[in-house]
């Protein structure tokens, strides 16, 4: 009989006795010889992401109606509802530069975007 609860206790959802030591949490990139060095990549461009936006901005939790902090920062996926406010006007200043300089880069990769997402594209370009 098929138990799926077999699996829970082991954090990759394998079954207990499997070799597990070549496992990653960020297994959609592979493992071992098909392993993609992307992964790398991604990682790095995360990592400088989240960087960027810790340095650029400000994350604020919202207040409810009587001026309370509404929760939020919590490591769960859940609705996390808060400002984001730049941190300066210099800030600003840069961000609003390296997004223009950046938006010629990925013009070529814009062809295919859906009606919607190129309507939103050029909206932005067009304040630039």
């Amino acid at each position: 009989m098929f138990n799926p609860e077999r699996y829970l206790s082991h954090e990759f959802g394998i079954k207990q006795g499997v070799d597990a030591s070549f496992f990653r949490d960020d297994i959609v990139f592979g493992f071992r010889r098909r392993a993609c060095p992307g992964i790398y990549v991604a990682r790095d461009f995360l990592n400088l992401n989240t960087m960027n936006l810790i340095w650029a901005f400000d994350f604020v939790l919202l207040k409810d109606a009587m001026g309370n902090e509404i929760p939020g920062m919590v490591p769960i996926l859940s609705l996390f509802r808060c400002r984001i406010c730049p941190r300066s006007q210099n800030v600003v200043n840069i961000v609003e530069r390296e997004f223009k300089e950046a938006t010629e880069t990925f013009v070529k990769f814009e062809r295919d975007l859906a009606p919607a997402d190129k309507k939103w594209v050029d909206e932005v370009q067009g304040r630039l």
